[in-house]
Parts: structure tokens; C-alpha cells; sequence
């Protein structure tokens, strides 16, 4: 079994996959279950009440030691994707 990895935290921002299917989903950690596995609420509104953990990945990569001023979890921001001009949401 997985360990659970850092950053998996009630109300970080996660990926999940809602009933064990092959896509990921945007949403957010509302629980940490006693057995390891995570209740995530989904940003559509859905619920999931025990996601494994496997099925959990945080969104939020590690900040840089010293981050900018705004650039923290969960802060809203626009990437410059692979350096090729165009900025996405994120």
C-alpha cells in the first residue's frame, strides 16, 4: 500500500478519480478516513467518500524555498507551458 504522500491534507487541492475510473477530476480533500483513505469533494460538487490513496494526487507542486510574493498553494496563476509563449490557467 501507499504511503500517504505529502501535501494530502484536509482542503489541499487534489486530483482524484471519482469511483476508481480512469480520469482525473479536480477537487479538494474534505477527509482524512481513520483506514487511509480520503473523502474528496469534487469541484463540480460531487463527493467521494473513501478514494484510496493511490487515486489521490495533490495539484499543488512543492513551492520553491523562498517563493514570490502570491505564489502559494492554492493561489490562482497562469503558467507559460514549456516555456512556448502561451499561459494556461492553473
Amino acid at each position: 500500500g501507499a504511503a500517504a504522500a505529502d501535501g494530502l491534507v484536509v482542503g489541499a487541492k487534489v486530483e482524484a478519480k471519482f469511483g476508481g475510473k480512469g480520469r482525473w477530476y479536480p477537487g479538494k480533500i474534505d477527509t482524512v478516513n481513520a483506514d487511509g483513505t480520503f473523502a474528496i469533494l469534487f469541484d463540480d460538487g460531487d463527493k467521494a467518500p473513501s478514494t484510496k490513496p493511490e487515486d489521490v494526487r495533490p495539484v499543488a507542486a512543492p513551492a520553491a524555498s523562498g517563493g514570490a510574493d502570491g505564489l502559494v498553494a492554492g493561489a490562482k496563476v497562469e503558467a507559460n507551458y514549456r516555456g512556448r509563449g502561451k499561459y494556461y490557467p492553473g
